[in-house]
């Protein structure tokens, strides 16, 4: 990260780098800014993560501190720069889009703006989700199986689905009690009426991250062996957190092919979802045991007559866009 300096802002010499890892190929978009006692640099790895990601010090003149999960959110949300409004730091960057709409094509440069809201915690390290701004864009949440339903199954797997497909853009939320030893747990988006396909977002306890999986999975051929069974999840759409036994709460907002999964009000897992633009929700266990304290969906709200969709959502009066897609580039 380069540095020049000056003293009338008129004239500039460089200086020695601001931050020199000797890591990455670019440290792109970088900017730092103080909160709370705290500095905070954050720039965009064009390297073999294609991340947003930040670090911390107590002055600019380091040391930067490495948090134990770095990463604002996964491959497909990049480029993110930030701005402070009433005390709360917003991030700005896109959902990525995959050449030709399909879920096998290449990351694109660019994509849809989508914006993130940071939370500092007592140690200094960020917490990261949807502005209730987006969230409240949506109509109140009707249930999809009664409260403190139990999904067992110690050796197999076992589901429950909705009795019909969810509307296009929708916020699915749920809470797991995890019992200790369950090897996963999570939500399925655009399923078959069975839950045997969809897409998959899965908490998998005993690796402590968050990942998007989806069945069938990339096929090659008509074969068994053509089908990339060595490929469990989509690699880049893996996110760490802590899921300990007990309670967690995982919510997906999903707006046409965009879809945005967040765990404990903390982690934030951004991507698509072209090949199955329709299908029911439900929430499966794997090898253990999980109560549903809730599963819930809320449909986008109706807007108001002579006020468009997109206005929902203010700030203090001000227009600050409610729906996922507020930029295309």
């Amino acid at each position: 990260v380069a540095q020049c300096v000056s003293r009338d802002l008129s004239t500039w010499e460089p200086a020695e780098p601001f931050w020199d890892p000797r890591r990455y190929v670019a440290l792109e978009c970088p900017e730092v800014f103080e909160w709370g006692g705290w500095w905070y640099l954050v720039y965009s790895e064009f390297s073999d993560a294609f991340t947003t990601r930040y670090r911390m010090a107590r002055s600019l003149d380091g040391p930067w501190v490495v948090p134990e999960h770095d990463t604002l959110d996964g491959r497909a949300f990049y480029a993110a720069k930030s701005a402070e409004r009433d005390g709360r730091r917003l991030f700005f960057g896109w959902i990525a889009s995959r050449e030709g709409g399909a879920d096998d094509g290449a990351w694109q440069w660019a994509g849809t703006m989508s914006v993130l809201e940071a939370e500092q915690r007592a140690d200094g390290t960020l917490a990261f989700h949807p502005t209730q701004e987006l969230r409240d864009t949506f109509a109140d949440p009707v249930d999809v199986v009664p409260a403190e339903t139990v999904l067992s199954a110690p050796d197999g797997c076992t589901s429950v689905v909705s009795s019909e497909d969810a509307p296009s853009a929708f916020r699915l939320s749920a809470r797991f009690d995890l019992t200790e030893g369950t090897r996963e747990a999570g939500l399925l988006l655009r399923a078959s009426a069975d839950g045997d396909e969809g897409y998959v977002l899965r908490l998998e306890p005993h690796r402590h991250r968050l990942v998007l999986d989806r069945w069938p999975r990339q096929q090659t051929g008509t074969e068994q062996w053509h089908i990339s069974g060595d490929v469990p999840f989509v690699v880049e759409l893996e996110r760490p957190c802590r899921l300990d036994p007990g309670e967690h709460d995982l919510e997906v907002i999903v707006d046409g092919d965009l879809c945005v999964a967040t765990v404990d009000d903390a982690t934030v897992l951004s991507t698509r979802l072209y090949d199955r633009p329709a299908g029911r929700v439900g929430a499966f266990v794997g090898e253990g045991t999980a109560t549903l304290s809730h599963l819930t969906l809320a449909p986008r709200a109706t807007p108001q007559p002579g006020r468009p969709l997109d206005d929902a959502a203010t700030l203090d009066g001000d227009v600050l866009d409610g729906d996922l897609l507020a930029a295309t580039t």
